[in-house]
């Protein structure tokens, strides 16, 4: 009974891993698996990347969620990479079947109070047997001119400390985005985050961006 207990409380507090950008998913894409009601998650990550005359530059962002009241994950991002003081993220999750391995579909608004960046998504999750969780999901960016893009990830619990992520996004540039990295669980509530952005280099002007951080999930 007690092991059963763990894993419920593993299945859910691995869910609560914020993306770089702020809602809670894999990398950079939001995920369906929101964090629940009273549940507030807190990451930060370092960021090392070249410019486009080859210097070094280092960036720091921080995000904050909470499940503010049913259905609903509310957060903010910052950090030095923004000249916009804090940007403001909402997901709402709209529904999960009662299978032992639940599919879940989820709605989003990210970087509220951009002046570019402004996105909508419309998210799916599922877990299957042997630990694979699969995402799929449309992003569209609202702010100059309207553009859609899929997105599709896949993270892998090879045991219940550690968890390979990759994902693809959509840049408004029509160029897509793959990104790859791992987590270490130091228990159900803590992990250790190291994620590589941009692995094909086609976002313009950047280089793979290589991030290290710390995710932290509790209950208030």
């Amino acid at each position: 009974m007690v092991q059963f207990l763990f894993l419920i409380i593993f299945s859910i507090s691995v869910f609560a891993s914020p993306t770089i950008y702020g809602p809670t998913g894999l990398i950079e894409m939001p995920s369906a698996q929101s964090i629940a009601y009273k549940q507030v998650n807190f990451a930060v990550d370092y960021a090392l990347n070249n410019d486009e005359e080859g210097e070094s530059k280092n960036n720091f962002f921080y995000k904050f969620n909470l499940g503010s009241f049913e259905n609903w994950e509310l957060g903010i991002l910052g950090g030095s990479f923004l000249d916009e003081g804090v940007f403001v993220n909402m997901k709402y999750f709209l529904m999960s079947n009662q299978e032992e391995n639940p599919l879940s579909i989820a709605a989003g608004l990210e970087r509220i109070g951009s002046n570019s960046d402004l996105a909508t998504y419309l998210v799916t999750s599922k877990r299957f047997d042997g630990g694979l969780h699969g995402h799929f999901g449309f992003k569209a960016y609202l702010q100059d001119s309207l553009y859609a893009s899929a997105m599709l990830g896949f993270e892998y619990f090879s045991d219940e400390k550690v968890s390979f992520l990759v994902d693809i996004t959509g840049e408004k540039n029509e160029a897509y985005v793959l990104n790859g990295g791992t987590k270490i669980f130091i228990d159900p509530d803590v992990s250790l985050r190291i994620y590589l952005v941009d692995i094909t280099k086609n976002r313009a002007a950047q280089e793979t961006l290589y991030t290290f951080g710390l995710s932290i999930s509790k209950y208030i």
